[in-house]
């Protein structure tokens, strides 16, 4: 399936939101912090998507079906790079800023945690954050995510940069794929199980 990837725009911070809901919908993590029969969940992320399309260090890419006819475009995907100059950002370290018919707690912890993890990893190196990525599940496996992944690997190869991420269990294979590589692990448990996290890093070309 063709699709046309662009750069996302602050109007596109409510189609952002509706991709990450459904593209986490069965994910241990996502499906209980936030909890998708909550107008919070929402909110949290279209706000979280608004204030991250500012961000001057970060690019975010969409792929859609473009327009056709009397057929709007429609954004089946998006992915978040941050440049190499890009700070490491710390979580939300209050509970009240998650929906509380999610787990608050288990956020705080888990984003604590992710962050810790990227700055002892990686501490001064420069590098490209695949920071987060999100297809809806109807249009996995066309072929969109590969576009956007594959913009963010040739910036690093023209930077001389390795490349950084952190999977879900259901992603890490997808990542392997592009010669990214488990370097640490992370478990967090939830009242459903543990919530696993696999730092990849794909080495410099």
């Amino acid at each position: 399936m063709a699709f046309t990837m662009r750069v996302a725009t602050k109007a596109d911070a409510a189609a952002l939101t509706e991709v990450y809901l459904d593209s986490f919908t069965d994910e241990i993590f996502s499906r209980q912090v936030y909890p998708r029969d909550a107008k919070s969940s929402y909110t949290y992320w279209f706000n979280a998507m608004s204030e991250e399309l500012d961000e001057p260090d970060a690019t975010f890419l969409v792929v859609t079906e473009p327009a056709e006819g009397d057929k709007p475009e429609y954004i089946v995907g998006f992915l978040k790079w941050a440049s190499p100059d890009a700070p490491v950002h710390d979580g939300d370290d209050e509970q009240d800023v998650y929906p509380k018919e999610g787990l608050p707690e288990t956020a705080v912890e888990f984003y604590t945690k992710v962050a810790a993890h990227h700055r002892k990893l990686l501490g001064t190196t420069r590098h490209w954050y695949l920071d987060m990525m999100g297809v809806r599940r109807a249009y996995t496996g066309k072929g969109g995510a590969k576009q956007m992944v594959e913009w963010g690997l040739e910036k690093a190869k023209q930077d001389g940069v390795p490349c950084f991420t952190e999977a879900t269990g259901q992603a890490k294979t997808f990542y392997e794929r592009f010669e990214f590589k488990t370097v640490d692990f992370m478990s967090i448990e939830t009242p459903q199980g543990p919530a696993e996290i696999y730092y990849m890093i794909r080495e410099v070309e």
